[in-house]
């Protein structure tokens, strides 16, 4: 883009470029991808027996808790990752894995339903005329996304997004009856201390510029994305505290695709203990495809273990 002494052409060029490997249609995405998968697959052919038996009871020791993103492209078939991260909880339940969710995620999906008919309004003019590739880039509203998917009939959005939103912005209750006849989420216990929810809390605003001090605001208010962070991690700690004390084996993990919430683990593992408390996608994913009689699909891998979209790093 710099090469060009016009920056709106600049501008059209670097964008190009960029979206050859980002968009996932394309085929230099599908190259690279199937390189990276390749590669995958040949390091895992020399496993021995003993290492996938110890990795297969590692994974039946942990406990699952999910993320909102995980949440939101569990139930949003627009996002790019839906059947992949079906695909891979569905194989982590197979080997008797179990799944949580907490109550400050099952509030801000809650909420994301809830004001997504406004997004809808803005953008419906647009039903039906955009690539699947091109939906994010108009709206920021998961279920929105997830409409556009299925349907070209805006007459058929109160119906879909009435499978989501309660009566009240936070009510989330059809939320979780999704989620628990899907993937028979348990509800993690709310109980934490509420000194280490404050420092998890002001790490994460220290490391997310003016964005975190704002967030609040987009929640209606409330303690912010930041805060909910602290009080979930915070409810981590305490519920592998609670397991270490009886002499458990279960590892209760968060599943999420955010690095500032692996820096904080990484900040505060002296309150969290042995393993990591936050897992991402790819980590889960890989050493779910390590497990010999435990097949994830060379698509589903390629989807899990290398994110070209928007937050991809």
């Amino acid at each position: 883009g710099a090469t060009f002494t016009i920056p709106e052409v600049g501008s059209e060029y670097e964008q190009a470029i960029l979206d050859m490997f980002v968009e996932r249609s394309g085929a230099a995405f599908t190259w690279l991808s199937h390189v990276c998968e390749r590669f995958i697959a040949l390091c895992a052919l020399g496993l021995e027996d003993t290492s996938s038996a110890e990795i297969r009871a590692a994974l039946k020791r942990y406990r699952l808790v999910l993320d909102s993103d995980i949440v939101l492209t569990v139930l949003c078939e627009g996002e790019p990752e839906h059947e992949a991260v079906r695909e891979v909880l569905g194989r982590f339940r197979q080997l008797g894995g179990r799944v949580m969710i907490s109550q400050p995620v099952l509030e801000e999906v809650a909420y994301h339903a809830h004001i997504s008919d406004k997004d809808f309004q803005r953008t419906k003019y647009l039903l039906g005329k955009l690539r699947d590739e091109e939906i994010g880039r108009y709206t920021d509203n998961a279920f929105v996304r997830g409409f556009y998917k299925v349907s070209k009939d805006p007459y058929k959005w109160p119906i879909y997004r009435n499978q989501f939103a309660g009566s009240s912005p936070r009510d989330y209750s059809k939320i979780l009856d999704l989620l628990q006849s899907e993937l028979m989420v348990e509800i993690l216990p709310s109980a934490h201390d509420s000194g280490l929810a404050r420092q998890i809390t002001a790490y994460l605003q220290s490391t997310g510029g003016a964005a975190a001090r704002i967030e609040g605001e987009y929640f209606g208010g409330d303690i912010g994305k930041s805060g909910r962070d602290g009080q979930i991690l915070a409810s981590i700690a305490n519920a592998r505290r609670n397991a270490r004390e009886i002499g458990g084996a279960t590892s209760v993990v968060l599943l999420s695709s955010s690095i500032r919430l692996r820096r904080a683990d990484h900040k505060f593992r002296e309150q969290f203990g042995e393993p990591e408390s936050v897992i991402s996608l790819r980590a889960l994913s890989y050493m779910i495809y390590l497990v010999p009689d435990v097949s994830l699909g060379a698509g589903t891998l390629r989807q899990a273990l290398f994110d070209f979209g928007r937050t991809a790093r």
